[in-house]
């Protein structure tokens, strides 16, 4: 018999490069600390295999449209290190599934939308972190995706969502009311969540720009699109998707206490802390912090610190993510110079970890 028969086939070169990818992927994900069994990485490429025969293409868009919709409900409570493992073993997954599918076939743009929706959290996780490089290109990537996806409604919730984070990354003032402006300008008077957002960030970045009237104009805009909303987004108060009246009266609370307007930002805040679901432990923390952000830019310091110290100690470590902790720095960017002797003070500044100044680098979680 022919000697050659015996002898395994050889690779097609896609599949070489099939093999290469994947063992790359599953090596990354090995550096993130999540351990994929040969056995397990088997048995989910069989039923990958299995599921392209039996399923059709929108059953299997549903059954990971369902996966990122229990991802925006995880968001809010689990800590951000163990949401990005989860993340990134499913981006991977879908990575392994997509990656044959053109570009020019119908469902292609369905994948894009799910791969943006993922990207997105990601980037949010990421940046909860501290890593806003790694972040900045998580949302690239998702803001990529969602305009291939041409889909209006998941291209304004990234942009709406980049634009929220990178108020707590430090992005400059005046960039992020270009990037709102922009994002508008997309949606061309069309009403969704992702425009509330984009309205409600802008008047968030307005005020640090120093430009508080606008930014309590811009508070208007972004109500009216709240009123416009279908309850499904604004009754969800458990969902990172949701639009609800937390989020509105959050923002009013941030534009009210940057602009030291104590009373203001306190009615606000009480609003807001009647809607935040139970599971939901970082955001109630932010508002407290906004509260004592109040009173130091109203010149109250010592209250303002006591409010704000009264916060962080009760916050579990994993809670303590970067939007809390540029907070914590905001209480004492109104103090004067003079005054960051005072034991308070000093002492505050010891508890969370900052150094010898408010503008020092952030706090690690």
């Amino acid at each position: 018999p022919d000697k050659l028969s015996s002898r395994p086939l050889a690779p097609f070169p896609q599949e070489e490069a099939d093999d290469v990818e994947r063992r790359e992927l599953l090596q990354h994900l090995a550096a993130l600390g999540i351990s994929i069994s040969p056995a397990a990485h088997a048995l989910e490429a069989i039923q990958a295999s299995v599921g392209r025969t039996f399923e059709e293409s929108e059953h299997r868009i549903s059954h990971w449209e369902e996966i990122a919709l229990e991802y925006g409900y995880i968001y809010l409570a689990a800590p951000p290190e163990q949401f990005i493992t989860d993340v990134a073993a499913d981006l991977v997954s879908l990575r392994l599934i997509t990656r044959h599918i053109p570009e020019d076939a119908a469902v292609y743009r369905e994948w894009c939308r799910i791969g943006s929706t993922l990207s997105g959290l990601m980037a949010k996780a990421l940046s909860n972190l501290g890593h806003s490089r790694e972040a900045r290109h998580w949302w690239q990537t998702a803001q990529t995706a969602s305009d291939r996806s041409g889909d209006l409604d998941t291209r304004l919730w990234v942009r709406g969502e980049r634009l929220i984070h990178g108020l707590y990354e430090q992005r400059p003032p005046q960039l992020l009311v270009r990037q709102a402006d922009e994002a508008i300008n997309l949606a061309c008077g069309y009403v969704c969540r992702g425009l509330m957002q984009t309205h409600a960030g802008r008047a968030q970045a307005l005020v640090l720009a120093g430009r508080g009237g606008e930014a309590e104009a811009e508070l208007t805009l972004a109500a009216q699109v709240f009123d416009r909303l279908p309850p499904s987004v604004t009754n969800d108060v458990d969902s990172v998707y949701g639009q609800g009246e937390d989020r509105l009266r959050y923002t009013e609370t941030w534009v009210y206490a940057h602009s030291g307007k104590t009373a203001k930002a306190d009615a606000a805040a009480q609003r807001a802390m009647q809607l935040y679901p139970s599971s939901d432990y970082r955001s109630p923390a932010q508002i407290n912090l906004l509260q004592a952000v109040a009173r130091t830019s109203a010149g109250d310091v010592t209250e303002g610190i006591r409010h704000a110290q009264a916060t962080y100690e009760v916050l579990h470590a994993a809670h303590r993510t970067t939007m809390v902790t540029n907070l914590t720095r905001r209480v004492l960017h109104p103090i004067p110079p003079g005054q960051y002797a005072h034991p308070t003070v000093m002492a505050y500044r010891e508890l969370v970890s900052l150094p010898g100044s408010p503008s020092g680098k952030a706090i690690q979680s």
